[in-house]
């Protein structure tokens, strides 16, 4: 991620329970972009989202300008090639 990114102007907290990429993918359609295109823009790793990786997980929060802790108990974690918990 890159630190000198201004916060989004379009965001809104995530929803009770909501894994870190479906929220993703809402704030690019809020901010008019597809998830990957998005996703590269703001600099986050998307598998790295995807497997709970907390530094992703931590800078979407960042940039949407949103609470983690609730994204991080949503999160799935990668525990080894085809295993999350």
């Amino acid at each position: 991620m890159t630190s000198a990114l201004p916060r989004l102007t379009l965001r809104f907290d995530p929803a009770p329970g909501e894994a870190p990429a479906s929220y993703l993918s809402r704030l690019a359609m809020r901010n008019g972009a597809n998830l990957e295109s998005f996703a590269v823009l703001i600099g986050i790793d998307l598998s790295d989202l995807i497997d709970g990786a907390p530094h992703a997980i931590e800078g979407l929060a960042q940039i949407a300008d949103t609470d983690p802790r609730p994204l991080r108990s949503a999160s799935f974690s990668r525990v080894s090639t085809r295993s999350f918990e």
